[in-house]
């Protein structure tokens, strides 16, 4: 990919590598100009994050002229800045409330607990089922669910959920994240529509798909 848009260096065997994902986020010291995506599946569970610093890309929109009935092709031109991890998930409640008008509440507290899960792992170098009730989750739990403002049942009960599954995969899930990926690096190489901003969040059990930025 090269100067043409994505990094090759992140591009693993399962797609996009997941070692930028843990608590220390993605750095824009990383960019190097091109743009940055990452991903990681849990079985029913997928998160993508994108960050393509100042971008610029073209929408076409096509209308229809009533009394001619002729159409008319428009192009702009947009440029626009991504934001990188760390202000992402460190922007307050409320404003990431208002900015995605509500549609990322249902995932909030799946995002959430996949951090908790990813910083332990990250501490004690395994997760599995039995993670989820020690008091080193518990703590990390507490520290995320009341920054965000989350229901500590709900995120307990998702930190239960995604430890038991932790290390599976489910093709599925993993050729929908891949079709997502692939998707998104070419809109952006083509500067052609919007690509991923800033992040997808995906729950196959709940039927949920949320893409969520900060404007």
């Amino acid at each position: 990919m090269g100067s043409s848009g994505i990094n090759a260096e992140y591009m693993g065997s399962s797609g996009i590598n997941a070692e930028y994902m843990g608590s220390s986020g993605i750095n824009a010291e990383y960019m190097g100009g091109t743009g940055l995506m990452v991903c990681r599946t849990f079985a029913t569970v997928a998160r993508i994050f994108a960050d393509f610093g100042k971008h610029k890309f073209t929408i076409e929109r096509t209308s229809l002229d009533k009394h001619t009935n002729t159409q008319t092709k428009e192009t702009k031109l947009f440029e626009e800045d991504w934001v990188p991890i760390e202000q992402f998930w460190a922007t307050s409640k409320p404003v990431m409330d208002k900015a995605f008008r509500r549609r990322l509440k249902p995932c909030k507290v799946m995002h959430t607990a996949i951090s908790v899960l990813e910083e332990l792992e990250a501490a004690t170098g395994a997760i599995d089922a039995a993670s989820a009730s020690s008091a080193q989750c518990a703590e990390l739990a507490k520290k995320h669910g009341e920054a965000l403002g989350l229901d500590a049942a709900a995120l307990s009960a998702d930190i239960t959920r995604m430890a038991a599954v932790w290390n599976a995969d489910i093709a599925p899930v993993n050729a929908i994240v891949g079709g997502i990926v692939a998707y998104n690096a070419l809109v952006y190489i083509q500067q052609k529509s919007r690509p991923l901003k800033n992040t997808w969040l995906y729950d196959m059990q709940r039927g949920e798909g949320v893409e969520g930025f900060l404007r």
